[in-house]
């Protein structure tokens, strides 16, 4: 790779031999297993109805998890109560991810998962952080290297790469900034870095 003064040869090189090859970051931990869930959607005044009535809602929907997963349901189970919530209910769905989805009873299905399990869980870093004197000591200039890695994004994409940044995750004022890539908007030929506010929780 070329050192060590950012420049347009630097950017290209990052972008065509790194970024491009290996990606901007990657994934050095995983999870493996399975998902149940059960999707229920109800409006709040019917909530807000149900809990007046001493229905608890939450409880309502465990026991329709249960159900919907082919489990039986002997404890806390009251079947008028189970039955006022369902009519209240207006649309669900239930899904399994991993193990044998034709399984109907959630136990039966759990003990299935391990011969076919799915990610569930996965944590990220910037492939930048492989870059250390540890993994590259014959590298006089490995430190200065992964700079630049981390300096092309921030300079701006050259024409053809899409990227999206300093994100703000809500209109008040925020500290942290985000980089998010390969999504939403792209650069210009000048190379105008777009930047846009969300409203919170958007």
């Amino acid at each position: 790779m070329p050192c060590c003064t950012y420049n347009s040869s630097v950017q290209r090189y990052v972008y065509d031999f790194i970024i491009d090859y290996f990606g901007y970051a990657y994934i050095y931990e995983i999870m493996l297993g399975g998902i149940a869930q059960d999707l229920m959607s109800v409006r709040t005044r019917d909530v807000t109805q149900l809990e007046s009535e001493t229905i608890n809602t939450k409880h309502e929907a465990k026991i329709g998890f249960y159900i919907s997963m082919g489990t039986t349901v002997t404890s806390g189970y009251d079947k008028q109560k189970h039955d006022k919530f369902m009519e209240k209910v207006q649309s669900e769905t239930s899904t399994r991810l991993g193990g044998d989805p034709s399984i109907k009873d959630l136990n039966a299905w759990a003990k299935t998962v391990s011969d076919n399990p799915v990610v569930s869980k996965f944590s990220m870093k910037f492939i930048v952080d492989l870059l250390n004197t540890q993994r590259f000591p014959s590298d006089t200039h490995i430190a200065d290297k992964a700079k630049l890695i981390k300096t092309a994004p921030a300079k701006g994409c050259p024409i053809g790469y899409i990227k999206f940044s300093n994100w703000r995750r809500c209109y008040k004022q925020v500290d942290s900034l985000v980089d998010l890539w390969g999504t939403l908007c792209g650069f210009d030929t000048a190379g105008y870095i777009p930047r846009i506010q969300v409203p919170c929780g958007g």
